[in-house]
Order: C-alpha cells, then structure tokens, then sequence
C-alpha cells in the first residue's frame, strides 16, 4: 500500500492529506483493483492505525484517515467453516460459553493452559 500511497500523493506532507483525498484515493483503488468491500474497510484501518501511531510518536496531530466513511459490507455474504473448524468449535463452545462469539480467541486461551 505504500507505493499506492506515495504514487498518489508523492512527497506532500501527511497532515496535509484531508479526509476527502483518502476517501476519493480509496474508492478508485478499491474499483482499479475490484476490491471486496471488507478489503477497503480493511485498508482504511490500516491508515488509521497509520496515523494513530504517527500521532502517539507527535508526527502528526490530526487523524484525516479516521472521518473515511466505512463501505457497506452485504449481509447476504456468508463466511463458512470448514470441517475441521466446525469441529474445533463444538468443543470449545461448550466448555467455554463466552466462545460463542469468539472460539478462535478461546481456542488460542485452550492451547496455551
């Protein structure tokens, strides 16, 4: 992504980007490269991220990343499990009742007693 970032904006100073130049960079990407809607959501905040640590370090003072609006992701798109993780997830759900909504979390909390 820092190729993208510095061959769309080159050498200006990142507290000069403004939100609408990320959103606008963001979206062209996104339709260049037909992302998935998770994807953008995904790169927005790793700028965010970008711009938090920038700004604990005192490089910045603003988050211009942080006003990008969200895309909508479909709630028709379904993510299923494999065999092995439905498997794995009826263990631990059980034994765990907060698993329910993070069993991977949990699993990693089984592995490491």
């Amino acid at each position: 992504m820092q190729k993208c970032l510095v061959a769309k904006f080159g050498k200006q100073l990142a507290e000069a980007i403004t939100t609408e130049e990320f959103e606008e960079w963001l979206y062209d990407l996104a339709d260049e490269r037909n992302w998935a809607s998770e994807t953008g959501n995904h790169r927005r905040s790793a700028l965010i991220t970008d711009y938090r640590e920038a700004m604990s370090a005192g490089t910045v003072r603003h988050n211009p990343a942080r006003e990008i609006r969200r895309t909508k992701v479909p709630l028709e798109r379904v993510h299923l499990l494999e065999e092995e993780e439905e498997r794995l997830r009826a263990a631990i759900v059980p034994a765990l009742p907060a698993a329910r909504w993070d069993w991977q979390g949990a699993l990693l909390q089984l592995v490491s007693l």
